[in-house]
């Protein structure tokens, strides 16, 4: 299953927050490179006139975040 993340591009006109896109797409990249057991792959992204889409691997349990709120994780659940 695939998932895609839309990001507004409104109000990306301020030069930092172009900027934090732009790495956020070069960390997926190099995350999907890396083959990593824990981060999603990321297949490809595009942009329309309102959004840059990222297309990804889809996360049916939800983010580290998702799970996380602030409990550490014991040993079994992390794997």
């Amino acid at each position: 299953m695939l998932a895609i993340k839309a990001i507004n591009k409104r109000g990306t006109v301020h030069y930092e927050i172009v900027e934090r896109l732009m790495c956020e797409q070069t960390i997926i990249k190099m995350s999907t490179n890396a083959c990593h057991p824990f981060l999603v792959n990321t297949f490809t992204s595009f942009q329309t006139q309102l959004h840059a889409c990222f297309v990804m691997e889809y996360a049916g349990r939800g983010g580290l975040l998702t799970h996380s709120k602030g409990r550490s994780f014991t040993e079994p659940r992390a794997m």
